[in-house]
């Protein structure tokens, strides 16, 4: 079976959904430094769509579990070598100097992706990314100190974003739940990757309770256009049921959330690509 493989620019918008940071000055022209600080885990991202993600050679004992997991492939050598890769090892690769290598490799979807990542840095027993880390993170926050508190608010799901989608819908429009200690205002498009407006805009907000909004940041449910939850496979059934989350459920959504949402199963989901019309 052909495989359509990610292009290093797929690969890097994923790890930025996936919760990276950019740790270079963007200015190299052969390769990009991403980093999970949470896990003080960092990759490099090749610039050209030959096997894009670059991993820290450690890991080149976990090759056969690697190499055998749906839809990676290693390059022909599996070694690639270029000084912009900071902080790995160097060996000699062509005369008599020493330079950085790594591992790299190839994806044929952000699923396989994330699930590589998953396997190797365990991303499904860390905590998730915390407001505060998200909020220095930032680059691209207002100077106006009352847009500033306002856009701050909105990350930790307090302030105008919250109040308006409480004023809208009431309750968790998943499941009903109408108990204020028990709802999150969740954003769609995660808020480190949107500008400002949609920051702070409840169109590009939920109002769930607080296992659907767990579940729904971390990519294990999203919803089709149409409001049916979509649940990824790798959400086993008991912990779903156990955390109130079932394939009946459908949300109460309008139409400005839609361009939103699909983002969301596109950048954040971790199961298939699915038609807006199945």
């Amino acid at each position: 079976m052909k495989h359509s493989w990610m292009g290093w620019e797929e690969i890097a918008n994923a790890l930025l959904a996936y919760g990276f940071i950019r740790i270079d000055d963007g200015k190299k022209f052969y390769s990009e430094g991403w980093k999970l600080t949470s896990r003080n885990f960092t990759v490099y991202v090749k610039h050209n769509n030959e096997d894009p993600l670059v991993i820290h050679p450690k890991h080149e004992d976990r090759m056969p579990t690697l190499t055998g997991l749906p839809g990676v492939k290693p390059s022909k050598n599996h070694i690639v070598h270029n000084t912009s890769y900071i902080g790995f090892p160097r060996r000699r690769n062509k005369g008599e100097t020493t330079t950085n290598y790594g591992l790299d490799f190839g994806f044929s979807s952000r699923t396989h992706l994330y699930d590589f990542l998953n396997y190797l840095i365990g991303a499904d027993d860390q905590p998730p990314r915390s407001a505060e880390d998200d909020i220095q993170s930032a680059s691209d926050l207002p100077s106006n100190p009352t847009e500033l508190e306002t856009v701050k608010l909105a990350r930790r799901g307090q302030g105008k974003f919250r109040s308006d989608l409480i004023a809208e819908w009431t309750n968790c429009q998943a499941t009903g739940c109408s108990n204020p200690a028990l709802l999150r205002a969740s954003h769609i498009k995660p808020w480190r990757v949107s500008n400002n407006s949609d920051r702070v805009s409840s169109n590009n907000g939920l109002l769930l309770s607080a296992n659907m909004d767990a579940a729904f940041d971390a990519g294990l449910i999203s919803f089709k256009d149409d409001g049916q939850i979509l649940i990824a496979s790798s959400f086993c059934t008991k912990d779903a049921a156990s955390a109130g989350i079932h394939t009946g459920i459908r949300i109460r959504l309008r139409q400005a959330n839609i361009p939103y949402l699909s983002y969301h199963r596109q950048m954040v989901w971790r199961g298939n690509s699915v038609s807006t019309e199945d």
